[in-house]
């Protein structure tokens, strides 16, 4: 479905970092970091919308979000 956000994990040594991503894997990368305090969460509407031209990846610092 276009404009789908998928949610997933990667594992870096220790750490267990939650992200979302959307758009096609073959679009430029755009990469939304969250702020003090808040997490990936705060893009969720903004990731579909901007789908059909990026892919959109937004994911969690450590100690925030999921």
């Amino acid at each position: 479905m276009p404009g789908a956000t998928t949610h997933r994990r990667m594992q870096l040594g220790d750490l267990s970092i939650f992200y979302r991503e959307a758009g096609p894997p073959e679009a430029p990368v755009l990469l939304l970091p969250h702020g003090y305090p808040c997490s990936s969460f705060q893009f969720r509407r903004l990731m579909p919308a901007l789908a059909d031209r990026w892919r959109t990846i937004a994911f969690d610092w450590p100690g925030f979000g999921y």
